[in-house]
């Protein structure tokens, strides 16, 4: 509680870890289609915020992996998650951020302090 109540309290949200694989379980399961989650979380973010293109940059998932979500996920600080033990088919297989593997197979490959600020490529 001290973390979360200090001026310097870090971000941090149970689930979003698990939101891409969610909703590619959905997919799986006929409620979405591949379309909507690219519409929902590439589209249109990039038409609403005016987001410049970002080149080399991309999501690479494995649709047929199946898997059972762990009572906390890796990165996340809060140690746990509303949707642990739930069974899923589908996972991130590769992120590529710039024409760099950032993460590949449950692993963060990059240092902190990677990522860049986007509007300022503009």
């Amino acid at each position: 509680l001290d973390e979360k109540l200090s001026d310097k309290a870090p971000p941090g949200f149970p689930g979003l870890e698990t939101i891409l694989p969610l909703l590619l379980n959905a997919v799986n399961e006929g409620k979405l289609t591949m379309e909507d989650i690219i519409n929902k979380f590439h589209k249109n973010p990039k038409r609403i915020f005016n987001l410049p293109d970002q080149p080399n940059t991309y999501v690479e998932v494995d649709m047929d992996e199946e898997w059972t979500i762990p009572e906390a996920m890796p990165y996340s600080k809060a140690k746990w998650t509303p949707f642990a033990g739930k069974q899923i088919k589908g996972s991130i297989h590769r992120v590529v951020l710039r024409g760099e593997v950032a993460y590949v197979e449950g692993e963060v490959l990059m240092q902190p302090g990677f990522g860049q600020n986007v509007r300022e490529w503009e």
